[in-house]
Formats: C-alpha cells, sequence, structure tokens
C-alpha cells in the first residue's frame, strides 16, 4: 500500500454536498513522496441502487424524474434504476427496499448485491450499492411516485429487458448507474427465470 500524508483538511462547503480541501502528499511510483498538493473533494454519502425485475408483468422497473445536473447538459429527465441515499448507520438492504417502496410501491422479499462501486473517484468519495431484486402483485403496498414531504415527482416505468437493452444500445440510457445494471443484467439473463 501507498503511503500518504494529510497535513490538512477543512469543509468549504457543508450543505446538501459537502465540499473538502485537503493538502496531502502521496507516495509516487518511483517511491518518492509528491510535492504538497491540495485537493477537494465531495462527500454525498453513499447510495443504494436496485435493477428490479416484476415477475409477474415479465418487466423491469425504472424511474423518471428530473435531474438538476441533467438539465443542464441537456433533457434533464433521466430514467434510472430505483436509488437513493443511504443514511449514516443504515442497512443498505433495509435503506434499497425503502427506496423500492417509495419509488415504485413494492417492498421486496430479498435482494442479490451486485457491486458496489465509486461514481466519480476523482471528484466525490459517493459509492453506490447496486442489487438484483423481483418483486410481484403480493409485494405491491402503495402507488410509489416518490415522497411528497422530498418533493419527489417519480413516473414509474415498466420495461421489458429487450427494450431496456435496445434503449442502452441507441444511447438512450446515460445513467452510469443503469448503464452497470444494464450490463450486469445482460450476463446474467438467467436470474430472471
Amino acid at each position: 500500500m501507498k503511503e500518504v500524508i494529510v497535513h490538512s483538511r477543512q469543509w468549504l462547503l457543508e450543505g446538501f454536498l459537502k465540499v473538502e480541501e485537503v493538502e496531502l502528499q502521496f507516495e509516487k511510483l518511483d517511491g518518492s513522496l509528491s510535492p504538497k498538493l491540495k485537493r477537494l473533494s465531495m462527500e454525498r454519502g453513499d447510495a443504494v441502487a436496485a435493477l428490479v425485475w416484476h415477475t409477474e408483468k415479465e418487466k423491469l422497473l425504472f424511474t423518471r424524474q428530473f435531474r438538476l445536473p441533467a438539465y443542464n447538459k441537456g433533457e434533464g429527465w433521466v430514467t434510472e434504476v430505483i436509488a437513493g441515499g443511504l443514511k449514516q448507520g443504515e442497512d443498505p438492504e433495509e435503506a434499497m427496499k425503502r427506496e423500492i417502496e417509495e419509488e415504485a410501491g413494492y417492498l421486496p422479499q430479498e435482494m442479490t448485491h451486485i457491486y458496489t462501486f465509486f461514481v466519480s473517484p476523482g471528484g466525490t468519495s459517493e459509492r453506490i450499492l447496486l442489487y438484483f431484486c423481483k418483486v410481484n402483485e403480493q409485494d405491491k403496498t402503495n402507488e410509489g411516485g416518490g415522497l411528497a414531504i422530498e418533493n419527489e415527482d417519480i413516473e414509474i416505468l415498466h420495461i421489458t429487458y429487450t427494450e431496456f437493452f435496445n434503449a442502452m444500445d441507441k444511447g438512450k440510457i446515460t445513467d452510469a448507474k443503469t448503464l452497470i445494471a444494464g450490463l450486469w443484467l445482460k450476463g446474467n439473463l438467467g436470474v430472471l427465470m
């Protein structure tokens, strides 16, 4: 393991997003230390996401909602796997079940962890814990659509896996966690049956 020396840390922004400035040195490939460098890290916390298969409808469940950063670069409405923030100390599977129920209206009975990955390690510490789960009509608890108290306005999409793969191939899926879930599914189609 390469050495890292942290000289100072300070928060530049502490809101929904937190930005930390760190002065550090790291061991370079040749074994010498880098000069003192300032680096920024956005801290948003970790998140959970799930690729959800409705066994009776034989369709995947996705959300479509407005995202300001996406709007700043294009349309703004993004099709995604169901996802949400992971609260400090919260069990990831319980958080995922909560998000699926809030956003899609189903309470899954079990789920499988697929991957844990960084979203953009050059600038943020956020990781995604990605799951796969199955639901059916017996798991339906409400209409979904998100929480009014959080000003969520979430459209639920029911899409066949073939439609999903076609949308991926045509560049219509632009969300990284959703693309990662799709690539996993392409190699694991047997889990749907």
